[in-house]
């Protein structure tokens, strides 16, 4: 669940991904400076009133799918097809990966 997100550009920086990274990081550590402000017990009320919540609803369950013995396999098995796209990727760059990918639906 997100309870904030962080702006994608801050005044004065330039938009350079480390720089994003630091903004964020700063975000998370003023949020984890107010959960760790908070009385350990509020903090652990709320999380659990927040696991009820995925409970009842059954999110608990779909955010488990990793458990899931015929997933596993699924993510586990080995896709030619994946394999050769990513090393495309990996060696030509995003466009090539794209190019690859997009082939079979051109007519």
């Amino acid at each position: 669940m997100t309870t904030h997100i962080a702006p994608h550009r801050t005044p004065g920086a330039f938009c350079i991904s480390w720089q994003r990274t630091f903004a964020a990081l700063g975000v998370a550590s003023l949020v984890a400076a107010k959960l760790a402000a908070l009385p350990p017990s509020a903090v652990r009320l709320n999380k659990r009133l927040v696991n009820l919540v995925y409970e009842r609803m059954g999110m608990l369950e779909t955010l488990r799918y990793r458990e899931d013995d015929a997933l596993k396999a699924l993510f586990d098995s080995e896709d030619a097809v994946a394999a050769e796209r990513r090393r495309i990727q990996n060696e030509q760059g995003w466009a090539a990966f794209k190019q690859e990918r997009d082939r079979g639906y051109q007519s």
